[in-house]
This record gives structure tokens, C-alpha cells and sequence, in this order.
């Protein structure tokens, strides 16, 4: 009796050791499992910290290339009474290294000499024209420019591709037309003719592509650089007498009404990267007075987290 007392003892011990051993192997499982968790989130908030801190000085960086691009242009104003493709605005920035693993890179994009969308707002006879003959050039069909034009004459839309979807271009046709587009103030500012592309000035005179590329290939030579140069070249080239309405007698002469040797509206796109973190501002610029103004300005960041 007393020998079955001791076993029952000794058993019972044993279960509450094995008891104890398992709530111990538990505590522990639970403790390591709280401190993986802290470790973790620890990590995580640190590297977060870490993006934000990039995204915020990527933010900076694009801010002061964008000011820089305007300092460019501004300067350019005061040194030259013309633009063309050979100047220090019209150069691409490749990206470059700064300090702390950044790099910076940008350009400017001339937006005077692209055909501006808000003219078909006033619906114009003569732009009508001119937009219907280029959207041909550019492979679009009739329908589409009917709808563009419908869209645009509401004016609802203020952008380029808002103004495309919203009259149902399709992707393909707008990825292949929208660079030769902007949308400006109505009746803006000429067309440089140093800037402007074949397709868009074939459009003005009612030409063939072909026949602008060859005439515009001058300008590879030599840009032109005054206003008497701008007359010779439409006279050399037998467009100086084009109108804007050959029916009327004194219609505007379509050299005069819409081109010019200088170019007043840039779009300015820089961008930086401080490890995974980029950011891209891009601002819509304004040189026509003695301020350069931004008519708009967008700033887009990411994070590869």
C-alpha cells in the first residue's frame, strides 16, 4: 500500500513537471514571437522613417531643378531675340549625381510652337481647318477630330489627354498625336518657327508633310533670326501671300498672324531619386513677361517600399 502511494507521487510529480516544462516552452514561445514582432515593426518604422526622409529631400531636388529651368529661361530671354533647338534651354539634363546618392535629371519641353487645343473653343473657322488637316497628318480619322472638336467646344476640359479620353481617342491614336498638341490661353502667343514641326506647319499652309519637312530643314543650317529672315524664308518658299481666307480680300496673312522667331511657353519636367524614393515635378511656364509664371505646376512621387 505504502509502495503504491510513493508511485502515484512520483507520477503525479512527474505530470507537473511535464506541466510546467510546457507552460515554460510556451512563455518563451510567446515572449520570442513578441520581441520578433517589436524587432519587426522596429525595422519597418525605421526604414519608413528612412523612405520619408528621401521622398521629402527627392521633393526638394525636383522643386530646385524646376527653378533652375526657369532661372535657364529667363536668361536665355535677355541674351537673344530668337530660339532655336541649339541653345542651352532646348539640351536634355542627363541624369547627374549629387551629393548623398541622388540624382537629378530634367528638361524643357518648347509648348509654343504645338497646336493649341483651346483655339477650337472659340471655334474658329479657319483653326478648325487647320486642326482638321493636321489631325489627317498625324493618322487620326475624321470621326475622331469631329468628337475632339465637339469636346473641346464645350470647354470643359483644360488638358490634352483629359480633352482626347473625354471624346474617345483611343490609346494608340493618342499616344501617337498628343505631342503635337497643347492646351494654352486662347489665342496665345505664336508659333516659333525655328520649333515648330512639319506636321503642324504643313497644317497652316496646306501643305504636304513632305514639302514642310524640306522646307523647315533650313533650320538645321541656320535658325532663323529676325523677322525680315522670317518674311524672306515665307517669301522663298511661296507662302508669304497665304491667308487665313482666300475668299476674303483682307484676311490676315497666315506667316504674320501665327508665327514668330521666339517662343514664350515651356514646359519644364525634372526629376530626382535618393535610393528607392523618386520624385518628378513638371510646371507649365510662362516667359511673356518680366516674371516667369507657372501656369501650372504637378509634383508625382514613389516609393518602392
Amino acid at each position: 500500500m505504502a509502495s503504491s502511494n510513493i508511485d502515484a507521487n512520483k507520477c503525479g510529480r512527474k505530470r507537473q513537471r511535464g506541466v510546467s516544462l510546457l507552460m515554460a516552452l510556451t512563455l518563451l514561445l510567446l515572449v520570442t514571437s513578441i520581441i520578433a514582432g517589436v524587432a519587426l515593426n522596429s525595422n519597418y518604422a525605421i526604414r519608413r522613417s528612412a523612405m520619408i526622409t528621401h521622398l521629402t529631400q527627392a521633393e526638394a531636388y525636383a522643386a530646385g531643378a524646376l527653378n533652375y529651368a526657369e532661372r535657364i529661361l529667363q536668361t536665355d530671354s535677355y541674351v537673344g531675340n530668337s530660339d532655336d533647338a541649339s541653345e542651352d534651354w532646348a539640351q536634355r539634363l542627363p541624369p547627374y549625381p549629387v551629393t548623398g546618392g541622388t540624382v537629378v535629371g530634367g528638361h524643357i519641353n518648347e509648348l509654343s510652337s504645338r497646336f493649341n487645343l483651346a483655339n477650337l473653343v472659340v471655334k474658329d473657322p479657319f483653326e478648325i481647318r487647320v486642326f482638321k488637316r493636321l489631325w489627317q497628318h498625324l493618322g487620326g480619322n475624321a470621326g475622331q477630330a469631329e468628337r475632339l472638336i465637339a469636346t473641346v467646344g464645350s470647354g470643359q476640359y483644360v488638358s490634352v489627354i483629359g480633352a482626347m479620353v473625354a471624346a474617345n481617342i483611343d490609346e494608340s491614336t493618342l499616344n501617337r498625336v498628343s505631342h503635337a498638341f497643347v492646351y494654352l490661353p486662347i489665342n496665345a502667343e505664336k508659333m516659333n518657327i525655328n520649333l515648330v514641326s512639319a506636321p503642324v506647319f504643313a497644317a497652316y499652309f496646306d501643305l504636304s508633310v513632305e514639302r514642310a519637312e524640306a522646307m523647315l530643314s533650313e533650320r538645321q543650317k541656320q535658325p532663323i533670326l529676325s523677322h525680315n529672315e522670317l518674311l524672306a524664308f515665307a517669301q522663298r518658299h511661296g507662302i508669304a501671300g497665304t491667308t487665313t481666307d482666300p475668299l476674303k480680300t483682307n484676311a490676315p496673312l497666315v506667316i504674320n498672324l501665327r508665327f514668330d522667331i521666339k517662343s514664350r511657353y515651356f514646359q519644364a519636367v525634372a526629376h530626382a531619386q535618393i535610393g528607392d524614393a523618386s520624385a518628378v515635378a513638371v510646371a507649365t511656364l510662362d516667359r511673356g513677361g518680366q516674371q516667369m509664371i507657372r501656369l501650372n505646376q504637378r509634383l508625382s512621387r514613389l516609393a518602392d517600399e
